[in-house]
């Protein structure tokens, strides 16, 4: 995987940090979205659960793209910088998305007529999730980069989370 990041790093358009923010936070989103339709669609999980672990396992796989290709860390990968990553990042994700999916459906579940056009081969309650999910993507992502950029990722010279 490294090799594939090294890689991607030399084309052009990935010199940008912002650039290589979207793109693994692209990769990420899919990923997490993926499985939290496998969740809902195919195991029958509620939504907020179904969220709760695709987002947990997208944080593992987010720590190692956004340490290494994105914000390109002198610090060397570590469980504590990894624990405060997964403390700090899950509860952006989790309170966000899971707020935003709470709110939508019951929202959702006093209009129910909202989505009318919603028959056939796309259910009503995945449509809703999703769109409740994707509100909670959306917040939390501008939240996620701030948090990265300036407190996570930081390459200062005193790594203040190293210390903690």
């Amino acid at each position: 995987m490294i090799n594939i990041l090294d890689h991607l790093s030399q084309l052009g358009v990935f010199k940008y940090q912002k650039v290589r923010f979207l793109f693994v936070g692209g990769v990420n989103t899919a990923f997490d979205f993926t499985l939290f339709n496998i969740l809902i669609g195919l195991l029958g999980l509620h939504p907020v659960l179904a969220n709760t672990i695709s987002v947990l396992i997208s944080i593992i796989l987010s720590y190692f793209l956004n340490n290494l290709f994105v914000f390109r860390s002198k610090s060397p990968l570590s469980l504590r910088k990894f624990f405060f990553f997964l403390l700090s990042t899950g509860c952006v994700l989790l309170v966000t998305q899971n707020v935003a999916i709470v709110l939508l459906l019951r929202v959702f579940g006093e209009y129910p007529d909202l989505f009318l056009f919603a028959s056939g081969w796309v259910e009503t309650a995945w449509l809703e999730s999703n769109i409740a999910k994707l509100v909670g993507i959306a917040i939390s992502m501008v939240a996620n980069f701030i948090l990265y950029k300036y407190v996570i990722f930081g390459n200062r010279k005193h790594d203040s989370i190293d210390k903690i």
